[in-house]
């Protein structure tokens, strides 16, 4: 009977711990974007905002205490995908973001993928590499720079999480030139916050 009990208790605590595994799941990704492309001599398209992933209460005029954040899978005029990772290398960040707004409206979707290393004070890091895409164009830069418009408690970034802008002063768009042979080249900027990232 002893050893009967026995195992009924053991086979209960394996049960117990599989179910607190099951319910301790990581949160889910989840980000806020707000593209923009601002123009510049060099470009072909007006200032206009790239897309939306989210939603802030300051339309675009810097990150607020709480920017609605969404997750992969969520339906915003299109599906949303959200991969990312926020590295501790020493003092330093390796970062690895991905936002996809994927619409089968024509010019309503876009995404934004930056790569880099940053730290957590200073503002205007540069040799920061970025992809936009929006309005049927992709712009590409090797040199953006990343700034912190806002302080959430624990600070801008640390391991799995960035609340950050980009600003991309020359990126450009392959294989397209203007009317006078030049480069095709716009000013991109994107405000974005990253959340429950891969470490």
């Amino acid at each position: 009977m002893t050893f009967r009990f026995l195992r009924l208790v053991t086979s209960a605590l394996v049960v117990s711990s599989v179910a607190a595994a099951c319910s301790s799941k990581a949160p889910a990704t989840d980000a806020y974007v707000s593209a923009q492309v601002i123009g510049g001599p060099n470009c072909l398209v007006e200032d206009q905002g790239l897309f939306l992933i989210g939603s802030d209460t300051t339309d675009g005029g810097g990150i607020s205490s709480n920017p609605t954040r969404v997750q992969t899978g969520t339906n915003q005029g299109g599906t949303v995908t959200i991969t990312c990772s926020v590295k501790a290398s020493g003092s330093n960040y390796n970062i690895e973001l991905s936002a996809l707004l994927d619409s089968q409206q024509a010019g309503a979707g876009g995404s934004l993928t930056i790569t880099g290393t940053v730290d957590s004070t200073m503002g205007a890091q540069s040799d920061i590499s970025a992809t936009f895409v929006g309005g049927g164009n992709t712009y590409e830069e090797s040199d953006c720079s990343i700034s912190y418009p806002a302080n959430p408690p624990g600070g801008p970034v640390q391991p799995g999480r960035i609340w950050g802008s980009i600003s991309c002063p020359n990126a450009t768009e392959a294989g397209k030139v203007t009317s006078s042979g030049q480069a095709v080249s716009c000013q991109l900027s994107a405000l974005f916050v990253f959340e429950n990232c891969a470490t």
